[in-house]
């Protein structure tokens, strides 16, 4: 006799260190996840800040996981808050470089993709569940133009062609602490890693839930 539960797989993706930092706030809390939720299997995994490898490396752990839910997560310097991104644009475009030294500027990541792509997962539901649970949260309607929006972008525009077909979003962390005590960073906003953790815990704990599931 079967208990009737369906097991999700939720892949997680986090980024490397960039920009000359030793610390991305998105792999501290990725790192710290744990492997099951609320039944639901927690694959927890790092993408290269690369334009060019970043999708292919994702692309190969969706084949490999088949996963229901597809959460890439990144550092966002300046904001205060856990940010759930609404959109993804079909443009790279900024001064600084990625980890391979590549610069895009004005560049369409798919000549013939759609101009803009929405998260398929439901953004201002993940955000009021994460306000009601006393998490600092908030939409946000620019996910840059910078790597981040680069793989948020290839993953929507692609996720069709998977099976399952997973739903995918991208939710953009503070700083922590240790990086705005000194150097560039200091005195920008951040939020206590275990605050960050705890956040994207419960953002993982609702998605299936939102899918009524």
């Amino acid at each position: 006799m079967t208990s009737g539960i369906i097991k999700h797989t939720i892949l997680v993706t986090c980024f490397e260190p960039f920009g000359g930092q030793s610390i991305n706030p998105a792999l501290e809390a990725v790192k710290l996840l744990p492997h099951e939720i609320d039944g639901c299997t927690v694959k927890s995994v790092s993408i290269p800040v690369s334009y060019s490898a970043s999708y292919e490396t994702l692309r190969n752990y969706v084949e490999e996981f088949n996963p229901e839910f597809v959460i890439m997560v990144g550092q966002a310097a300046g904001r205060d808050a856990l940010t759930v991104e609404r959109i993804a644009i079909n443009i790279d475009d900024c001064a600084s470089p990625d980890n391979d030294d590549d610069v895009r500027e004005n560049s369409f990541i798919d000549d013939n993709g759609p101009d803009a792509i929405f998260a398929t997962i439901p953004v201002c539901e993940l955000v009021r569940d994460l306000k009601n649970k006393g998490i600092k949260a908030e939409v946000s309607n620019t996910a840059g133009t910078y790597v981040c929006n680069h793989l948020m972008y290839e993953m929507l525009n692609h996720s069709h062609e998977f099976e399952p077909y997973p739903h995918a979003g991208f939710v953009h962390v503070p700083l922590i602490p240790e990086q705005t005590a000194t150097g560039d960073m200091e005195g920008k906003p951040s939020m206590p890693l275990e605050d960050v953790v705890a956040g994207l815990t419960e953002l993982l704990k609702f998605l299936p839930k939102a899918y009524n599931s």
